[in-house]
């Protein structure tokens, strides 16, 4: 049986993905996966070293499933 697994978000990235979301509408989807499998046990990223703590530091690619989800704003207009 594995050890149960808490994830913490520091604030910066909360704050991040708050200001990266107005951008990029579906971040909170990308990261999803990633947050399941750590929560899986399955631990992905570089771990931290010398923390006194289990913490690792995942980068997560964006995706663009709809090329039409670019930022539009009035430049984009003809």
């Amino acid at each position: 049986m594995s050890a149960e697994v808490e994830i913490r978000f520091t604030p910066e990235f909360k704050r991040n993905v708050r200001a990266l979301a107005k951008k990029y509408r579906h971040i909170r989807s990308d990261i999803q996966p990633v947050i399941d499998s750590l929560q899986a046990g399955n631990f992905v990223g570089d771990q931290i070293p010398r923390t006194g703590y289990t913490i690792f530091k995942v980068r997560v690619p964006l995706v663009f499933p709809n090329l039409n989800e670019q930022k539009k704003d009035k430049t984009d207009v003809f």
